[in-house]
């Protein structure tokens, strides 16, 4: 009977290991040897720079990201200090360090002091007002910045969690094109909660409340945007978007419009076969069938 209950014992641990080998783990520190806290390091895919997996450091400066390597990247960023990436080779990443971006702090850390981030209340909460995340310029890089967020080409994900649900100002988003008239110089924060609680809907697992400057001023505004292309064979395409707001005694509506055209080509195939029946040899008198393909694009 013992050794029965030691060969199922041995078996658990051999099926246990596989399953922690899968986590990347290391520490990010900076020149001076100090743990850098609420860092950004994230997995990406080697082929297309797509995001896989990524993690916020501690306090202590250590991370762990639930995946295994695959052949992928680590990319390693904080605010103040330079982008770092290096190959995933294995689980263990061991200490990166992280060197200050002179260009960054040079010109605006005299004005401007570096952001703080905070957990309450099961989130966590960066103050953009009065750091130097107040120039990261459009939204997209602004959340990109901030701890556990991943913002690129229009997709916005909370690490581990997935897509989140966004609310600015308390209300929520119902188009990302809304992002698209913000600013971060006009953020005062960014909340990050990824264990939301019975406030949201069942099916929120992550939600990012973005909190603006109040905005001086009573009236009408908008502003507009627009792009274009023009291909080679003379097709044009383009998108618009109209943005306005009234103000009055506290009270702000907002509406917008937008329309797009976009060529597509209406591409036709048009195949043709001829055969060739009847052709004979005189010598050995074998009849040859052949078939001739051609075919004909239309555009």
């Amino acid at each position: 009977m013992k050794e029965k209950v030691i060969f199922t014992t041995a078996l658990c641990l051999s099926a246990m290991t596989p399953m922690m080998a899968q986590n990347i783990t290391g520490k990010v520190m900076n020149t001076k040897g100090e743990p850098l806290a609420f860092a950004n390091v994230v997995l990406l895919n080697r082929t297309d720079s797509a995001f896989v997996k990524g993690a916020v450091s501690g306090e202590a400066g250590s991370f762990v990201i639930d995946s295994s390597c695959n052949g992928g990247i680590i990319k390693v960023t904080s605010v103040g200090y330079k982008t770092i990436c290096k190959d995933c080779t294995g689980e263990n990443m061991g200490i990166i360090k992280m060197e200050e971006d002179s260009e960054t702090l040079g010109e605006v850390v005299v004005k401007s002091s570096m952001p703080k981030t905070i957990l309450k209340n099961g989130g966590m909460t960066t103050t953009i007002v009065g750091s130097v995340l107040e120039k990261a310029g459009t939204m997209e890089n602004l959340l990109d910045r901030i701890p556990n967020v991943s913002a690129q080409n229009g997709s916005i994900k909370v690490f581990g969690r997935g897509e989140p649900v966004i609310y600015i100002n308390g209300r929520q988003m119902r188009d990302k094109s809304e992002l698209d008239h913000l600013h971060s110089d006009n953020i005062k924060s960014v909340e990050v909660i990824t264990n939301p609680g019975a406030r949201y809907a069942a099916s929120t697992k992550a939600v990012i409340r973005i909190t603006t400057k109040k905005i001086q001023g009573e009236g009408f505004g908008f502003d507009a945007k627009t792009t274009g292309e023009y291909d080679e064979k003379k097709n044009f395409g383009g998108f618009g978007q109209l943005n306005m707001n009234y103000r009055k005694n506290g009270l702000e509506l907002g509406a917008y419009a937008f329309g797009a055209r976009q060529y597509q080509p209406d591409n036709k195939d048009l195949q043709q076969k001829t055969y060739l029946d009847k052709t004979w040899n005189q010598k050995s008198e074998i009849r040859q069938v052949g078939i001739i393909n051609s075919s004909l694009i239309i555009q």
